[in-house]
């Protein structure tokens, strides 16, 4: 159910309550809430923010908009950046509203992206959201980004208030955010550093990409108790939404086997498996022409695929393309 739709169904289940008085109680200006419940207003995130406290006294909870997924694996090479990018197109295609933030101090994502080396990072008090537009996709798209490069990265921790713990940081902050946004995907750094603890503890989802190698399912199988050590300790709501495989080869014998076996072992594994690519992904993704091959594409179709999944994993509603629909028909 969208804001609107609580918004209505709040004065249908307290008749009692009179629109202008509840507007009052928020600080609203006259009228704005018949002007959104009649479709002349949207609903905007100042709004909600106001609405929030006044709705909470009648037991109504205004649930955070966007659903925060961390990309996350001790691993390098395993399609992170190209996955936090690629699902952020296919979900804008679908008309989610998407913010990424590059948490890796490698900026292979900034990179990709072609932004530029003067970018703002996510503990600023007024950071810089660039906007990506993609080919194919009309001028409402939204996709955002937060680049967080590491000098002024470590810079802002420092200058944090002493007392808000080092794994809250990025949750406080990304507090701003979450009702301007269905979607925000961070591209988590490799390693086992306190970063991608806390990207964790920020989360509502977790979504592992790892490869069709021995060595990869092995670090995969480590990372889950420290996922659950997360859920445990700091943040019971985290949840795994999907282990998938990237640069699979569907004729390579050992890459199938691997694959099958690891099903049996790790419920989470989707049977959605992104194709190794015959050129660099990176390439189109950063010249913003991955959706331009749409269903020759097996890789853009995989990625399709895995969006729609995530999507509906996370209680979203989606918009699904033509080309999947026919494709499974």
């Amino acid at each position: 159910m969208n804001y609107k739709d609580v918004i209505i169904q709040f004065f249908e289940d307290h008749p009692e309550l009179a629109v202008a008085s509840i507007e009052k109680a928020a600080g609203l200006s006259n009228g704005r809430l018949n002007r959104i419940i009649n479709q002349h207003a949207a609903v905007t995130p100042l709004v909600i923010e106001r609405l929030r406290p006044v709705f909470k006294r009648y037991g109504v909870e205004l649930e955070r908009r966007a659903k925060v997924v961390s990309f996350f694996n001790n691993k390098n090479g395993v399609g992170k950046t190209t996955s936090v990018l690629a699902t952020a197109i296919c979900a804008a295609s679908m008309k989610k509203e998407v913010l990424m933030i590059d948490l890796d101090p490698q900026s292979n994502l900034t990179s990709v992206c072609k932004v530029g080396d003067h970018l703002g990072h996510v503990f600023s008090g007024k950071p810089n959201c660039y906007r990506y537009v993609h080919s194919g996709q009309n001028s409402r798209t939204k996709i955002d980004m937060i680049s967080c490069l590491y000098h002024e990265f470590w810079d802002a921790i420092d200058k944090m208030e002493k007392d808000v713990d080092f794994y809250d940081r990025l949750d406080t902050v990304l507090d701003k955010y979450r009702d301007e946004y269905d979607l925000i995907l961070i591209d988590n750094m490799p390693g086992r550093s306190k970063v991608p603890k806390m990207a964790l503890v920020a989360s509502d989802y977790v979504a592992i990409p790892t490869r069709a190698e021995e060595k990869s399912f092995e670090r995969l199988r480590s990372m889950l108790p420290e996922i659950q050590e997360v859920v445990n300790l700091k943040n019971p709501k985290l949840k795994v939404v999907s282990i998938f495989t990237t640069m699979y080869e569907a004729d390579n014998k050992d890459h199938r086997l691997l694959y099958e076996a690891n099903c049996i072992a790790l419920p989470s594994m989707t049977n959605i498996k992104i194709p190794q690519a015959l050129t660099s992904i990176d390439e189109e993704l950063g010249d913003h022409n991955f959706l331009r091959t749409g269903k020759k594409n097996s890789v853009v179709r995989a990625y399709m695929e895995l969006t729609v999944e995530l999507l509906n994993n996370m209680g979203l509603d989606v918009e699904v393309p033509n080309f999947i629909n026919k494709g499974k028909a």
